[in-house]
């Protein structure tokens, strides 16, 4: 009667709440995935290669001509403002903020891919979002197991500084500045989303 009752059960939720990719909206394969199988492979987390290990933009020499001299300051994301997800972050600044771990996932592997060493600090981007940005580095912290650190305080200085935000944006810009002034010994500046491509 209890496994009748629960594949009942089952059945009514799938009805109810059907699980739909968050992407093109069709059916998924499992209640678990937010991603049909062909939005799945849409997918693209950049690969290091051919990018500017300084400001992460597209490159074919070893550092592009901006970032010649910088040597402390590095940034990198996950993928370009496009595709499934970009549509993952704007379910979460509408309210999804349940999704977030997937998002700090994806960036703990990234991070991980790109062989960055481990930071001393995380701090969260100081945005408008500033709830969601201290959810992200909580997460990302519990994941690499380092702490992290709400605002910019001045024992940051010497140290090696991750700042995680969901997307490059202006505030993201202020934010980098900000903690550059601290001094670190080393600064990351890592995002989900890249900057906006025109």
């Amino acid at each position: 009667m209890r496994v009748l009752l629960k594949n009942l059960r089952s059945i009514v939720q799938q009805i109810c709440y059907p699980p739909i990719c968050i992407y093109c909206h069709k059916f998924c394969h499992s209640k678990r995935h937010i991603f049909c199988k062909e939005c799945f492979d849409l997918i693209d987390i950049l690969e290091k290669e051919e990018r500017c290990p300084c400001c992460f933009s597209a490159c074919l020499e070893p550092y592009c001509l901006s970032c010649m001299h910088q040597t402390n300051i590095k940034q990198a994301y996950v993928s370009e403002q496009e595709g499934p997800l970009y549509a993952l972050l704007e379910k979460i600044l509408k309210g999804q903020h349940y999704r977030v771990p997937a998002i700090a996932a994806l960036m703990t592997y990234q991070f991980i891919r790109l062989d960055f060493s481990l930071p001393d600090y995380i701090l969260p981007v100081y945005s408008t979002h500033k709830k969601l940005s201290i959810l992200l580095a909580k997460e990302i912290s519990k994941i690499l197991q380092v702490p992290h650190r709400r605002f910019f305080f001045k024992k940051l200085r010497n140290s090696h500084i991750l700042l995680v935000g969901f997307q490059q944006d202006q505030i993201y810009d202020k934010s980098i500045k900000v903690v550059k002034k601290i001094n670190p010994k080393t600064l990351i500046g890592f995002t989900f989303l890249g900057p906006l491509s025109f």
